[in-house]
């Protein structure tokens, strides 16, 4: 369509330029460099629209935010809450259906955190292996969400921004 649209802008620039001659007058050349700086011009433009194209189509990045989740902890004496902003690490290729499903299915993904996290105690958080454990809990809540039935999680980790336990 924009090729279309640039041949168009092309045709029109040249015989807009190019004075129709009277029947009078002699038959007057086009002037080959004229035209070859016009063709030039929409190869370039071309170009131009192709790489922008190119660009828009491709994902600037693997990662999806997804937000921030508070929840409280499962303790019996404190009260101890857990506040993440994480990110979605998602394959490249896959990057553009995820984020429209992400987005779609935004408030579920969220419930999904929620219970899962709000049934975990303070031991299960804390440390190294906690925070592992969450998340790839929370990547197989979140891929049961995405990809109900799918042989294999779309998901490739879930990543955190922030991981605050208080």
């Amino acid at each position: 369509m924009r090729t279309l649209l640039l041949v168009g802008a092309a045709a029109f620039l040249t015989f807009s330029v190019t004075p129709i001659p009277a029947k009078s007058d002699p038959p007057t050349k086009v002037e080959p460099s004229a035209e070859q700086k016009l063709l030039a011009r929409v190869s370039d433009l071309e170009g131009r629209v192709a790489r922008i194209e190119r660009q828009l189509a491709a994902p600037t990045s693997d990662l999806i935010p997804f937000g921030e989740v508070t929840v409280n902890l499962k303790e019996e004496r404190l009260t101890r809450y857990l506040r993440v902003k994480l990110s979605i690490q998602v394959d490249e290729t896959d990057y553009r259906i995820l984020e429209a499903r992400v987005e779609k299915k935004k408030t579920e993904l969220k419930n999904a955190a929620i219970t899962f996290l709000t049934d975990r105690t303070l031991a299960d958080v804390r440390h190294t292996q906690g925070v592992r454990g969450v998340s790839d809990g929370l990547k197989k809540a979140f891929g049961e969400v995405l990809a109900p039935g799918a042989k294999s999680n779309p998901i490739k980790d879930i990543l955190f921004d922030e991981y605050l336990i208080q």
